[in-house]
């Protein structure tokens, strides 16, 4: 259970979310990706995840349902390097989300893929902190490989376990990620 944040709190929570995003576009050699086993081709041969009814109410529980398809959206991203649906659901200015975007475009241009089963949300809660609404994820990342051109040694990937949090805004009638980074510790 969160406790409920007051502002020294919550200021503390946006500095810890600028340090992770600055690392987060470092050229670290730790990649946290989505990945498929099945799937190496840039060309997509799978469907991505449609918006699910719940994921569309202006409610906290409509939030929560639409990180959870925004995790489904990283994972197809991954797997297919088709960024068209991620980006959709992507506000222009959220940092985090376009590290992963361009990460997946780059890659399959260059020949490369990744190669697991995915992320998996094992815990999610939602708080307003300041006047927005932050999602706070925990993710368990399995294990896989990846090749980052299509020359490039093929990379054993690690299970990891991530403590993510995201901040969603409403654009038109839905959801957008505005902010996607690890949580402060």
């Amino acid at each position: 259970m969160r406790r409920p944040w007051g502002r020294p709190a919550a200021q503390a929570f946006a500095a810890g979310c600028v340090v992770v995003l600055a690392s987060a576009c470092s050229s670290s050699t730790d990649p946290i990706e989505p990945k498929d086993p099945k799937i190496s081709a840039a060309t997509p041969t799978a469907v991505a995840p449609t918006l699910p009814p719940a994921a569309a109410a202006d409610t906290p529980e409509g939030a929560i349902a639409f990180v959870e398809h925004y995790v489904e959206l990283l994972n197809y991203a991954s797997d297919t390097g088709d960024v068209t649906a991620l980006r959709a659901a992507s506000d222009p200015t959220c940092k985090g989300c376009n590290s992963y975007i361009k990460l997946y475009e780059e890659t399959y241009a260059n020949g490369g893929y990744f190669r697991d089963p995915g992320w998996k949300v094992s815990e999610i809660s939602s708080d307003v902190l300041d006047g927005a609404r932050v999602i706070f994820l925990d993710i368990d990342a399995p294990g896989g490989s990846q090749r980052q051109t299509t020359t490039a040694p093929v990379e054993a990937t690690m299970d990891r376990n991530y403590k993510l949090a995201s901040q969603v805004i409403r654009s038109g009638s839905g959801w957008s990620i505005s902010y996607l980074g690890r949580q402060a510790e």
